[in-house]
């Protein structure tokens, strides 16, 4: 055997720091084996490889040595290739052995076997997979793999192979598990096979992106089987270049998996033969029973090749067809704009998006340059993150059209966003051919603003996918256009699914227009004929006018949203709601100094610039209302067109004090806008006794830069104060910091109502300056607001404000629910500074014990009403100490309470006499014998909440119904032992009954005909179909 030199010897030996880190160990193993031959050296690491270590981590280092000592060699002989064989079944956890002959070595696993022919000379005859119950059969791939020496390649070929049965447990189960998968794949071939039209002139592209299930690859050699669902128009131009009809695009492989619980997985085919098949095209499905199915612990999964970024919205549609979540600690949240640019810097791009914006430049042909600007403020809301997915779990045949049809409306989506982001980025003085903006409309729709060419205005093309199949666009210009430029341009946007190449085609038909105009004008201006009527504001294929602007005049801005009402938490019943108008045109000169966005369902808001002016767009979500100086320019209705020059409008016919009461019921963002009509609008919609709320909201709102422009605004008259704001509500606004708020405590010392549910960046240092700035806050709702923990003054101003505050904080409405932080000394603090409380608030405030209800009695005992739902730790003991709020509580609820019995609830029923409501859902501890306290002592109780309390039966219904006459809410919801004579009693003796909730509940439909006759205004919510 030939021997190494000393020198390669030690290169090849672990470093110094060595397996165990001991020095003097090292040097004693090179100069042993430093004159043996390597053949002796590897059997000997075999042997001892062989036997069994005590730790595993100890043995997986001893088996990496031993890999990179085989990559050292060159396998030039049988003994080797079987040796190194035999070191790849190894690694990955298979068995090897070699047949009786030695020419043929298998790599056997529990599920599946390779049998590798091998020569007398090291070289590979052939290789065969068999699966289990099935036939060996050659692979070519495998062998390719071997016979060019490829081990690293057949090392990977083995993980996926592995991967098809990666599935915990014993043989039996594997064995299941993989028949399960083979009968879901004969259904699934079953379904690609069912007769349907053509739509595609190319059979293999119509099967992709019409198919019911896309283009179906059976498994084989190894391969799991494989679905094309989706395939972009680069990819068909890549395959025609090339001359191969490649699995290109997007594709989702078929494989099982192991699962956190059981499912029922199919052990037989659901496609009975014939098929019968629905209104969709789909065949029916057998039902999944004891014969037809089997419960496992596994599921199948569809992995996807390229991983596809979702959108939440899409992997929640995902969770609602398969009813399995994905994996939370595999998705990573990013913008979708972000998630494709990180797949394209994967790809070999290494610039990453940094800032707020990102700016791209597409290169065209012709040497035509396009730059896109992606907002990184518009792309960051909540419903347009998205994750990466890797596989999607399911577990019947029928997921599989829905799952895929909902695959390829996020890869059509996907496909054209990055159209529009490359690889290279737009630097200052880049010449740039177009310039436009990406803002997003929806989940499923966008806008392209673009200059519009030979004009000095923007245009917006507005992109919506239904589907992947139903891709429409509109074109919204100042000036008329052909009406059906919008069905060319979705012809163009789906033939060529480009972005970039559609706003060429659109620029190039626009010219063409402009440039028939301007011939038009000459030759009218040639022959005296009169001028061009006024411009006219309007989207495709409409044409409301709304007239022609003065020189340097301010063009009227209106909505194009048509928002969704969102009630704030605790409004007032009178409290207006916002209603925006239907599609239309937001036209702007000057720029906007507050942009106040409440959210709504609006596809497109445009800001058509008109000569000097700038733009300003508006997403899906939001609505824009503009806050300017007064209009100096500005004409007022009557004056907007010279034929109505001398005329006046109708309503401008309306006094002031009419104004001022049509004005007092809309919400803010509509008042604003009103007050870019004229002057007189403008100072009648600044009227101060308009401006005693404002109400803001939407996810997207710059909640601090409208709270401050506001202020400042309301603040003219009365310098440095607004004296009469006194209700101030910012709902769901997760840009509100710390910053808006101290704008308002500084600017309203008469504010009485401030709500902020939802908004999550606010903390203690806020609501600590508003409290001590505010002295006559009464209402006060951070609920969800995690950062809150506690409410006091702040030390400065408590030594400030001493006198007026006398150390005590005037609140009395209190809702901190969601508050996660709160623990019992923050409730401390609050209680003893709070002491005028009277409405108090805590649902799942996870954190809080029966010590903090202890405080809130000793320092609170006005209060009324009280909310401690979903609060875990609190007891019975907790009960007890609300017990001695005594005859001042009304509203009690301890839902989901899961320490609380019928010994608490005897304390509050012996002590709170006068209890109007109590929710006790979910209080699985309570008894017949708690609702018999409850019934003799709280006879004015008027609605109950005893839902998923099994415990309770018809024995203390009829003591409830026997005591509590006035009852007019009774929730008996999935209690099980509830039957109709229980609900009989209750009808014939609580007359004034409104709304019963029986569902879940085994009630015959004779008792619910019984409560209907004899409680003529019930509202019965039940699971009885015949009941109706």
């Amino acid at each position: 055997m030939e021997r190494r030199t000393s020198d390669k010897r030690n290169a090849a030996l672990p470093p110094e720091r060595g397996l165990y880190n001991n020095k003097p160990l090292v040097p004693q193993l090179r100069s042993k084996y430093a004159e043996k031959p390597w053949k002796e050296t590897l059997q000997l690491v075999r042997r001892c490889m062989d036997k069994p270590k005590g730790g595993s981590k100890s043995s997986l280092l001893f088996l990496n040595c031993l890999g990179r000592l085989h990559e050292a060699l060159n396998v030039s002989s049988l003994t080797s290739m079987v040796s190194r064989l035999e070191m790849i079944a190894k690694q990955r956890g298979l068995g090897s052995h070699l047949s009786p002959t030695e020419t043929t070595c298998y790599l056997t696993s529990d599920m599946f076997y390779l049998e590798v022919l091998l020569l007398p000379g090291g070289g590979v005859e052939d290789v065969k997979v068999a699966h289990h119950g099935e036939a060996p059969v050659s692979c070519d791939p495998l062998l390719k793999l071997l016979r060019s020496k490829e081990f690293d390649d057949f090392s990977m070929k083995l993980d996926c192979l592995s991967s098809l049965y990666n599935i915990p447990g014993d043989d039996e189960t594997k064995i299941k598990v993989y028949a399960a998968l083979q009968h879901l794949e004969t259904d699934l071939l079953k379904i690609s096979q069912l007769p349907r039209s053509l739509i595609d002139r190319d059979l293999r592209v119509d099967m992709v992106l019409n198919g019911r299930i896309g283009n179906v690859t059976l498994r084989r050699e190894g391969n799991p089987l494989s679905i094309q669902y989706y395939i972009s128009p680069y990819d068909r131009l890549a395959e025609n270049a090339n001359g191969e009809k490649c699995n290109s695009g997007q594709v989702a492989l078929l494989t099982a998996g192991p699962s956190d619980s059981t499912h029922r997985l199919q052990k037989t085919s659901l496609i009975p033969k014939p098929p019968e098949i629905n209104s969709q095209g789909l065949p029916v499905f057998s039902a999944l029973d004891n014969v037809t199915s089997e419960v496992l612990p596994a599921c199948f999964f569809l992995k996807l090749q390229p991983p596809l970024p979702m959108l939440s919205s899409f992997i929640n549609k995902v969770h609602q067809i398969t009813e399995l979540n994905m994996r939370k600690a595999d998705l990573q949240w990013l913008p979708l704009p972000r998630l494709l640019e990180t797949s394209l810097r994967d790809n070999g791009h290494s610039e990453s998006w940094e800032g707020e914006d990102a700016h791209f430049l597409v290169p065209l042909p012709e040497n035509q340059t396009h730059g896109y600007v992606l907002t990184g403020d518009m792309w960051d809301m909540a419903a347009l993150k998205g994750a990466l997915v890797h596989s999607v779990p399911f577990t019947h045949p029928a997921h599989i059209p829905a799952l895929l049809e909902l695959l390829r409306h996020q890869a059509a989506l996907n496909t054209l966003l990055a159209s529009c982001i490359t690889c290279h980025r737009s630097r200052p003085g880049s010449e740039l051919d177009l310039h436009c903006e990406v803002l997003p409309e929806s989940e499923s729709s966008f806008s392209v603003s673009f200059p519009l060419p030979d004009s000095g205005c923007l245009g917006v093309l507005l992109v919506n996918l239904k589907d992947s199949h139903q891709i429409t666009s509109r074109l919204f210009t100042p000036y008329p256009t052909d009406p059906s430029i919008d069905a060319y341009i979705s012809r163009v946007l789906k033939r060529c699914m480009s972005i970039p190449l559609v706003m060429r085609a659109v620029c190039r038909r626009l010219a063409r227009k402009s440039s028939s105009v301007a011939v038009a004008s000459t030759l009218a201006a040639e022959n005296d004929m009169p001028p061009t009527a006024p411009a006219v504001v309007m989207g495709a294929n409409n044409g409301k006018q709304y007239g022609s602007e003065g020189k340097g005049s301010s063009s009227i801005s209106s909505d194009v949203s048509s928002s969704t009402d969102h009630t704030p938490t605790k409004a007032p019943k009178n409290a207006a709601t916002s209603e925006d108008s239907d599609l239309s045109m937001r036209t702007l000169s000057t720029p906007s100094p507050a942009l106040i966005m409440p959210p709504s369902s609006s596809l497109l808001s445009l800001a058509l610039v008109n000569g000097r002016g700038s733009s300003s767009s508006s997403v899906t979500g939001e609505t824009v209302a503009m806050v300017h100086s007064p209009p100096s320019s500005l004409p007022c209705p009557q004056t907007k067109s010279r034929r109505l020059k001398d005329q006046q409008a109708p309503i401008d016919l309306l006094p002031d004090h009419a104004f001022l009461q049509i004005f007092s019921h809309l919400p803010t963002n509509q008042l604003c806008r009103c007050a870019r009509v004229c002057h007189r609008w403008y100072n009648l919609a600044w009227d101060p006794r308009l401006w005693r709320t404002i109400r803001l909201a939407g996810d997207l709102l710059n909640a601090d830069r409208s709270l401050r422009v506001l202020t400042r605004r309301l603040c003219q008259d009365t310098p440095n104060v607004c004296l009469m704001l006194e209700t101030v509500v910012v709902s769901g606004c997760r840009r509100l910091t710390d910053r808006g708020l101290h704008m308002v405590a500084q600017c309203c010392p008469e504010l009485r109502r401030l709500e902020v549910a939802g908004c999550y960046n606010v903390s203690n240092e806020a609501v600590f300056e508003v409290v001590s700035r505010c002295p006559n806050l009464e209402h006060l709702d951070v609920s969800g607001c995690s950062k809150v923990t506690c409410i006091s003054l702040t030390r400065e101003v408590s030594v400030k404000l001493s006198p007026m505050h006398g150390q005590q904080i005037s609140i009395r409405y209190l809702d901190m629910t969601d508050c996660f932080a709160l623990e019992d000394e923050g409730l401390h603090t609050i209680a003893a500074h709070c002491t005028q409380l009277t409405h108090l608030y805590l649902r799942r405030c996870v954190r809080l014990t029966d010590e903090a209800l202890r405080y809130l009695v000793i320092y609170c005992p006005a209060v009324r009403e009280l909310s401690v739902s979903d609060c875990r730790f609190v007891s019975d003991f907790g009960l007890r100490e609300i017990a001695k709020l005594e005859g001042r509580l009304r509203y009690l609820s301890v839902a989901h309470c899961g320490r609380i019995t019928d010994v608490g609830l005897r304390y509050v029923a012996k002590y709170c006499s006068r209890l109007r409501y109590l929710n006790a859902r979910g209080c699985e501890g309570l008894t017949d014998h708690g609702l018999e306290h409850l019934a003799k002592n709280c006879p004015k109780l008027k609605s109950l909440d005893i839902g998923k309390c099994p415990l309770v039966s018809d024995a203390g219904l009829e003591l409830l119904a026997l005591n509590c006459f006035n009852l007019k809410r009774l929730s008996l919801k999935s209690c099980e032992s509830i039957t109709g004579r229980g609900l009989q009693v209750v009808a014939a003796n609580c007359f004034d009954l409104q709304l019963l909730n029986v569902q879940d509940c085994d009630v015959p439909l004779e008792a619910l005909r019984f409560v209907k006759r004899h409680c003529k205004r019930c509202i019965i919510e039940h699971t009885n179909p015949a009941f109706f």
